[in-house]
């Protein structure tokens, strides 16, 4: 796996039912979410999740200098434009 978490999953079943990663809208604050965590729990897994994520996302997602929406399974890109949710990503990278 690439390590890519796509923007929905099926609470039912476990399938992702959308299968674009990005930073923008759908995922953002599964990102903020995990540091935050890390910082008010303590609590190491949510670091090491951040980190496979943030990786991930630098590996497969940057097109510098901007963040692009890619398939999770594939890092093909899918959607070509900077989303405006994914503003926060300088902040997220300075914690």
């Amino acid at each position: 796996a690439m390590g890519l978490v796509g923007g929905h999953i099926d609470i039912v079943t476990g399938a992702w039912t959308q299968k674009e990663a990005g930073v923008g809208t759908s995922i953002d604050s599964y990102y903020e979410y995990l540091i935050k965590a890390y910082v008010m729990f303590g609590e190491v897994e949510y670091l090491q999740m951040f980190h496979q994520s943030y990786s991930a996302a630098k590996t497969h997602i940057q097109r510098a200098p901007w963040y692009v929406d890619v398939h999770m399974e594939t890092a093909t890109m899918v959607f070509p434009i900077f989303n405006s949710l994914a503003a926060f990503w300088p902040a997220i990278e300075v914690l």
